[in-house]
């Protein structure tokens, strides 16, 4: 995008202050000209953030704030950004997510899903040899025609059909709708009945995101598994039992 039309677009729009509570049209097509307007990092940056920082503050509790004095946690990232090897943006946002969603989040769920099942996964897209060369590749061979991954599927069409080929990509996603059906006490429980995340977050806020998202905010989901993750680390650093709701006693897999 041109810089005169990226200034046009700052100045129109300003400072993001709008965060996923507002999940509607008008958010949505101004979030993405806000991502334009800020450049490829920051924009990348600002779609990957699941808590936007107004969200945050309304969240974090008066203590939780003052300790964290300012940080801000997207600078670890703009780090990574800044160093990748590459010298157009894209191949930076590979390389940053190469250095943080894959190994935090991707390969994290990976492991702990297999070892609770006893298995051992390999994943061989991944040798380092691969990878470099992969990464070596000109963008042309990644993404063409908005699709990614064109190298392989190209050298794959000979054993593959095309069915298998133009699948789109299946990810690792909680089903938000159990929160507001079989799993909706269960969870209300685990944020309400915990103390000691009052410590941490600011409890109106948090009854807030839960009554949004029980009347229809589907993207609140992602922050509600973070805090129902929290609320539940929280038991365990200080040494309690988990909360088990009355639905876990019927469930098979429940004692596993």
């Amino acid at each position: 995008m041109p810089a005169t039309l990226q200034a046009a677009l700052r100045s129109t729009l300003g400072i993001w202050n709008d965060n996923r509570e507002k999940w509607n049209a008008s958010t949505k097509i101004r979030r993405v000209l806000y991502q334009m307007a800020v450049g490829a990092k920051e924009g990348y940056l600002h779609a990957m953030t699941i808590a936007d920082a107004g969200l945050r503050s309304k969240l974090f509790s008066g203590d939780l704030q003052h300790e964290l004095a300012g940080y801000e946690p997207l600078d670890v990232f703009r780090e990574i950004y800044n160093r990748a090897p590459g010298l157009d943006p894209l191949s930076k946002m590979f390389y940053l997510d190469l250095k943080t969603f894959l190994v935090d989040d991707i390969l994290t769920k990976v492991d702990r899903a297999s070892m609770a099942n006893s298995l051992e996964v390999r994943v061989p897209l991944l040798d380092h040899k691969v990878v470099e060369f992969a990464f070596s590749l000109p963008i042309g061979l990644k993404l063409r025609k908005g699709r990614g991954k064109y190298l392989l599927r190209k050298a794959m069409q000979r054993h593959l059909p095309a069915s298998h080929l133009n699948l789109s990509k299946k990810g690792f996603v909680t089903p938000g709708d159990w929160l507001r059906s079989e799993l909706r006490e269960w969870g209300r429980e685990i944020l309400f009945s915990n103390s000691r995340i009052s410590e941490f977050l600011d409890l109106k806020a948090v009854e807030g995101i839960w009554k949004t998202f029980q009347e229809g905010g589907s993207d609140l989901v992602f922050v509600l598994n973070i805090l129902i993750n929290f609320s539940l680390s929280s038991n365990i650093w200080a040494g309690s039992s988990p909360v088990r709701h009355s639905w876990a006693a019927s469930c098979p897999s429940a004692e596993r």
